[in-house]
């Protein structure tokens, strides 16, 4: 894929990478300041869905493309939630966004068995979108148990786990693993 972004040096990159390796982390929260049922805006919602759904699969299919011949493995991290298969009030756009990516990486294993993939849940991160959530949730109980600091981790801890996981290689490819369960 260097190549790509240096194509004078094409001939000179060795063609033989190990593992070719995209994770996929960036998203948005959404409109969280009112419930799902409440939200009738479809430009609001369509943007939502390009930004958290469609730049996904095509940012993924590029990456697939691109290293398909110069690495030996391809690795799919996916940085999902729990809320892709719990519903959380107040997560209205933000829980669908996510089970859609989660449903997504499934067909591309169907599709191409050879792929790796991992579905990494990291618990509640200590990040700037849970303040913005803490802020602007329109639901008490997500707001009360988001703001509760002993309820988020640290991101450097959820990714040691992340990294250990990934060291072992013992999850089952295409699995969903939450960061509760290591």
């Amino acid at each position: 894929m260097l190549y790509v972004f240096f194509p004078e040096k094409k001939e000179s990159i060795d063609h033989t990478f190990r593992t070719g390796i995209i994770v996929h982390s960036a998203g948005t929260l959404g409109n969280v300041e009112k419930p799902i049922t409440e939200i009738f805006d479809q430009k609001d919602i369509d943007q939502y869905f390009n930004i958290n759904f469609v730049s996904f699969v095509l940012v993924n299919n590029l990456f697939l493309k691109l290293t398909k011949n110069i690495v030996r493995q391809q690795l799919i991290i996916n940085i999902t939630s729990l809320a892709a298969i719990q519903s959380i009030a107040g997560f209205g756009l933000y829980s669908p966004a996510k089970a859609a990516r989660e449903s997504f990486l499934r067909s591309v294993l169907v599709d191409q068995p050879d792929i790796k993939i991992l579905n990494y849940s990291p618990g509640m991160v200590d990040t700037d979108m849970v303040s913005e959530l803490c802020r602007q949730t329109w639901n008490e109980e997500t707001k009360n148990f988001s703001t509760d600091k002993q309820n988020r981790i640290p991101a450097e801890v959820t990714i040691r786990k992340l990294i250990q996981l990934l060291k072992e290689n013992k999850f089952v490819n295409g699995s969903r693993v939450d960061y509760y369960d290591l």
